[in-house]
């Protein structure tokens, strides 16, 4: 009980239990967590007693009667902080692992010894258990219902104030180790723990000389009213902790007048009144729902809750949000759930739930490998720079096999119906969305996105999944009339074979659901190439996939190094089982692609670089149009290939604008830890962004540039962090005209005519989206169409959605992502002529 309530994510702690039967604990149940086939072993499975209070610890069976046993203890008792022990006083000196024995061979080591009733005393000698103390302690002579007779309480309450008490004690000795060098011999005694729990109604008897205030359930011997209360179809507890909070109850419950009634009026009248205030309180309380009554109290100031049985505590959505449900992967018993510790330590990344889905190897025809070569390469976490983890990196050979998978998996998979595959897609999905907060941390923890973005980021990746299984099953042919009267034609879809994608860094989970979920739900096979930043991401959705049922060979994950990333290209383009490639990064990359897979005449999808134009005219609610641009610009600190890059404003409104802009953002945006859920900007993804907006910034200024707002210095929040900053003085000869910025630099440019500005805002190779905004409705819709890019934000700074066809013109690619035509992306069209 100790280590579980002391936990730490980076403490290692080992169970010494009996080498033949193990810890009694075990055999606890039922429930069990049954055994998996895989695991070979026999009976009913893990204890969840068991599970529960020895989570996170590794197990070791240890004989004390044999020599050996005692030898590795020894050597284990040597290295480790801390020993804790609950034999009976005295048990374990001819073992030779008594306290005296082990300070000898580790002069720090912390032993604490839980017992019963202590090292010393007339009870030292009898064995302890917690409801024993409870009873003789004091603590069930006050539990029950009033008047009732005593009670056991619900938990093990003694166990868990034990180890409270332990691990604190712990603590301090530590702490009195840093300054002295040695360890010391903790004596802990239930019975003393459970002494103290009895805080201030011992402080009352000691004072008062009375035995206690006896039992009263709910309620509280000296506040009225403080207690549970039945509802409609449950209960609710209310607190009127004094006459003020008393006074909200009453208005709550529609009986004002309470607050003056000389019976009610001071608590020591409602306390000399108890029973007839409580009778009233309850005939109203009767008369709605637990919910109900939440919705009248909520907000008011006083005290209150329902009363929930277990399973709702744990579905309760601030248990959620507080993750103190994780879900682990046993050896034996495969993917079970758990409570979580309850700290959250300030400079420790938060725990997983299900920590399974952080692997760093890659999926090939149902197997999850590492490189044939061995080869690994590190990832890091933006915000410091500290390597994450070492991932497979896999080379051309690798991805041939891959490949090899992928076709396999097709010949069966291409038989599945639609409806069949409507419903893997749906599992998946309903997958993702349960282990949002994961897939959130794991974004975070590998690109630097502020957590609450990085689950809005999820959020969008699953809106995909929805989006896609929805049009499985309207995945339409058509009938054609035919010129021979004795000739019929129809057309059907049909999918293209395995599809070869390559995703960016910069949203590593939507990115992969847009791509793969539209081939799969097609009927497709897929190898994915995920960026070499950010694998973690699609490593984790693939391992959703598996788990929703997905056939082996179906999504391959292919991981590799940037040094590498030219051979997965090179077989992805050159090998004839690929017959379809997809590709989001940059522009000299995806036409490099382009060009090597037109060798072959396969279908390529590709979406590439932006720069986009974001236009305020004169006319502009300038309020909106600073909104709209904060959303554009400077989400994902401005690293999407759809932010706003030059920036065109009126040069009537252009300072004026200016001082809007930099007014809102500095409301808009918290900085800090990217964990905290407060903060909405964050680092760029490495330092090579770094120095990219660093350079775009040193040109503007040689220039005659002028910053007009920086929020804070970079130092402030690690090494990649850079501020949003607007520069004002921009002109045509600056370098982010040129190229996309990636960062969350807005540069001003003024303008004084519509034709101007849209042939400044058509001035580039790209073509991917455009934004502006007017309230004149003529020019909204010339400008709107004259704008040459593939998608136009009008009045709005967000303009991806699942239901909209994501792409551009020009230099920024081929093809179209998301909307009513997605899946035709992923399919060929056969026509099929009958003779009748």
């Amino acid at each position: 009980m100790p280590s579980q309530v002391s936990y730490h994510p980076d403490a290692e702690v080992i169970k010494i239990e009996h080498p033949t039967r193990g810890d009694d604990t075990r055999a606890w149940g039922p429930p069990y967590a049954s055994y998996t086939e895989s695991s070979g072993k026999t009976g009913p499975g893990e204890s969840a007693y068991f599970l529960s209070v020895n989570r996170n610890k590794k197990s070791l069976g240890l004989s004390f009667q044999h020599s050996s046993g005692v030898d590795i203890l020894h050597r284990l008792a040597k290295d480790c902080d801390v020993l804790v022990e609950n034999y009976l006083p005295g048990a374990l000196k001819k073992y030779g692992m008594d306290y005296e024995t082990l300070s000898k061979v580790n002069p720090s080591l912390i032993y604490a010894s839980i017992t019963g009733y202590g090292q010393n005393g007339p009870n030292s000698n009898r064995a302890g258990y917690d409801v024993m103390v409870e009873a003789e302690m004091g603590l069930m002579h006050i539990t029950g219902h009033r008047d009732g007779p005593p009670a056991k309480v619900g938990v093990a309450i003694t166990d868990l104030t034990t180890g409270l008490y332990t691990s604190n004690s712990v603590m301090a000795a530590l702490l009195g180790r840093a300054k002295t060098g040695r360890g010391q011999h903790l004596d802990v005694a239930l019975s003393d723990c459970q002494t103290a729990s009895l805080a201030n109604i011992a402080s009352s008897c000691l004072i008062s000389g009375q035995p206690d205030t006896g039992r009263w359930g709910t309620a509280h011997p000296s506040i009225v009213p403080y207690k549970g209360f039945k509802t409609k179809e449950g209960d609710v507890m209310l607190g009127g902790g004094n006459d003020r909070l008393y006074g909200v109850l009453c208005d709550c419950l529609g009986k004002s007048e309470w607050k003056s009634d000389s019976r009610f009026a001071t608590n020591a009248q409602r306390v000399q009144n108890r029973e007839e205030l409580e009778r009233l309180i309850e005939e109203i309380t009767v008369t709605k729902t637990t919910k109900e009554w939440l919705e009248v109290l909520d907000g008011s100031g006083m005290p209150y809750s329902a009363i929930n049985d277990v399973k709702a505590t744990l579905e309760h959505d601030h248990t959620k949000a507080r993750n103190m449900v994780t879900q682990i992967e046993h050896p034996s018993c495969g993917p079970m759930k758990l409570v979580s510790p309850p700290v959250k330590f300030s400079e420790s990344k938060p725990s997983f739930k299900d920590k399974t889905l952080v692997d760093n190897r890659s999926f090939v025809g149902g197997e999850w490998i590492g490189s044939s070569s061995q080869d690994t390469f590190p990832v890091y976490d933006p915000e410091d720079n500290e390597k994450i983890c070492d991932i497979a990196d896999l080379g051309q050979e690798d991805a041939r096999k891959a490949l090899e998978a992928a076709q396999k998996a097709f010949d069966s998979y291409k038989t599945w119906t639609n409806r069949e595959r409507r419903w893997l897609i749906r599992r998946w999905a309903d997958l993702i969305k349960e282990n949002k907060e994961d897939l959130a941390a794991i974004c975070t923890l590998e690109l630097g996105k502020p957590y609450t973005e990085a689950l809005g980021t999820v959020r969008y990746g699953t809106d995909f999944l929805d989006w896609f299984e929805g049009a499985i099953e309207r995945q339409y042919g058509e009938t054609i009339p035919a010129a021979r009267a004795n000739t019929r034609i129809f057309t059907i879809r049909q999918p293209q074979g395995v599809v070869a994608a390559i995703t960016p860094w910069n949203s590593p989970v939507a990115m992969v659901t847009r791509k793969v979920g539209a081939a799969i739900a097609a009927g497709n096979t897929v190898v994915l190439k995920p960026a070499p930043e950010t694998p973690l991401c699609a490593i984790a959705v693939a391992k959703l996939f598996e788990r929703a049922g997905g056939p082996p060979g179906v999504l391959n994950i292919v991981t590799s190094s940037t040094e590498k990333s030219a051979q997965i290209g090179e077989e992805f383009t050159q090998n004839d089982i690929v017959k379809h490639l997809s590709f989001t990064g940059s522009t000299g990359v995806g036409k490099y692609l382009h060009g090597e897979a037109s060798r072959r005449l396969i279908k390529t999808s590709m979406e590439l670089g932006g720069n986009a134009p974001f236009i305020v005219f004169g006319d502009a609610k300038l309020d909106s149009a600073a909104e709209g641009l904060i959303s554009s610009k400077f989400r994902s600190s401005g690293q999407t290939c759809i932010c706003a890059n030059r920036i065109f404003v009126h040069s009537s409104v252009i300072d004026k604008f200016a001082e809007v802009l930099e007014e809102k953002m500095n409301a808009t945006f918290t900085f800090g830890s990217v964990w905290d859920s407060k903060v909405n900007f964050g680092p760029l993804y490495s330092g090579k962004a770094f120095e990219k907006i660093k350079a775009q910034i040193e040109d503007a200024m040689s220039r005659g540039g002028k910053i007009v707002s920086s929020s804070k210095s970079p130092s402030d929040h690690g090494p990649n962090f850079f501020p949003p900053t607007i520069v004002k003085g921009a002109t045509a000869e600056m370098r982010f005209m040129k190229e996309e910025t990636f960062g969350p630099l807005a540069f001003l440019v003024p303008f004084e005519t519509d034709e101007e500005v849209v042939a400044m805002a058509n001035k580039t190779n790209a073509g991917l989206a455009s934004y502006f905004y007017t309230d004149d409705i003529s020019r909204l819709w010339k400008v709107a169409e004259a704008l040459q890019s593939g998608m136009v934000g009008v009045r709005v700074g967000l303009i991806s959605a699942c239901e909209q066809p994501f792409g551009g013109t020009k230099d920024s690619g081929v093809g179209r992502e998301g909307g009513k035509d997605a899946l035709d992306e992923y399919t060929e069209i056969k026509s099929i002529t009958v003779g009748i």
